[in-house]
């Protein structure tokens, strides 16, 4: 059994977590449960690439609130992948959110090792 969350804030990231371990004790469920979650990235990509995926496949309104979100530097993903292991997340899905096969390469690259 787990839970995923979409990519958001550290601090709800780590209440939800928080909430889903409270359900889950509550529940009388033995060890931990399975915790992912997601984000979307577009590794030096223009923003609009993504922008025009992001809000055909989700609407204007929620597609913006993800790419304001989206990992799209080294950096942004550090920060994410630091905020989902403070928060207890046991596993990190990267979505990409431009149709191009070099996004892989740059993201393998921009992991930390």
């Amino acid at each position: 059994a787990g839970w995923t969350a979409g990519s958001g804030a550290a601090g709800q990231l780590a209440e939800l977590v928080q909430r889903v371990r409270q359900a889950w004790d509550a529940a009388g469920r033995e060890g931990l449960p399975r915790i992912s979650t997601l984000t979307y990235f577009g590794m030096g990509q223009p923003v609009d690439a993504a922008g025009a995926y992001l809000t055909d496949y989700y609407g204007v309104g929620r597609g913006t609130q993800i790419l304001e979100g989206m990992v799209r530097t080294p950096s942004d993903l550090q920060r994410f992948l630091d905020s989902a292991r403070e928060a207890g997340v046991g596993e990190v899905v990267l979505f990409p959110a431009v149709g191009d096969l070099a996004q892989v390469d740059q993201l393998a690259d921009a992991l930390p090792t």
